[in-house]
C-alpha cells in the first residue's frame, strides 16, 4: 500500500508543479509576451530531456531523489544537467546518492530559509562517471565555507573544487561500492 501511496503523492506533485507551468504560460499570453513564453516553454522542454536522461542512467534511487528533491520544500532549489549517454551507471549509485546527501544535508542545515540559493547538479561521462554539485547564490557564510571543506577532505575521489563568496562548486569521480571498499 506504501508504494502505491508514494506514487499517488509523486503524481499529485508532478501535476502542481505541471499547473504551474501552465498558469505561467497562460499569464504571460495574456499579457501579450511571446518571447517570454517561449523561453518559459524551452525551459520546461529542457527540464523534461534532462529528467528523461536521469532516468534512463539506471539509478532509480538516485533518479527519485533527484526528481523528487524540490518538492520536499529544500531552503535551495535543484536542477539537474546530465551530459551522459545512455551507459548503465547503477555501479555507481549508491556512491552518488551518499555524496549527495552529505552534501544536501550540510547545505540545508547551514542556508537560511528565504535566502536566494541555487543547486545544480551535474552528472557527467568523460573518462569517468562524474558527479559535480554547484551551491551558489548570496554571499557564502564563513561557517558553510569551513564545514564544506571539512566534507571535501573527507572525499578521497575529489576531481576539482573552488569555493568563493558566492559559490561552492566540487567534481568527484563515482566509484563502485566494490573499488571503495578497496581504498
Amino acid at each position: 500500500m506504501a508504494g502505491v501511496q508514494n506514487i499517488v503523492q509523486a503524481l499529485s506533485h508532478y501535476r502542481h508543479d505541471f499547473l504551474n507551468d501552465i498558469q505561467l504560460i497562460k499569464s504571460y499570453l495574456a499579457l501579450g509576451k511571446l518571447e517570454t513564453v517561449d523561453a518559459v516553454l524551452e525551459k520546461i522542454i529542457y527540464r523534461a530531456e534532462q529528467e528523461s536522461r536521469l532516468s534512463s542512467l539506471h539509478m532509480p534511487a538516485f533518479a527519485e531523489k533527484l526528481l523528487t528533491y524540490n518538492w520536499h520544500s529544500p531552503k535551495v532549489p535543484a536542477e539537474i544537467e546530465i551530459n551522459a549517454g545512455n551507459d548503465n551507471w547503477a555501479v555507481v549509485e549508491q556512491h552518488a546518492l551518499t555524496i549527495f546527501n552529505r552534501f544536501t544535508g550540510l547545505v540545508e542545515k547551514k542556508t537560511k530559509l528565504g535566502e536566494d540559493r541555487q543547486l545544480l547538479i551535474i552528472l557527467q561521462q568523460l573518462e569517468n562517471k562524474e558527479l559535480a554539485l554547484e551551491y551558489t547564490g548570496m554571499e557564502i557564510s564563513q561557517s558553510m565555507k569551513e564545514h564544506t571543506e571539512i566534507f571535501l577532505r573527507e572525499l578521497d575521489c575529489l576531481m576539482e573544487a573552488d569555493i568563493s563568496s558566492d559559490t561552492i562548486y566540487f567534481r568527484v569521480a563515482l566509484q563502485p561500492e566494490k573499488k571503495r571498499e578497496e581504498k
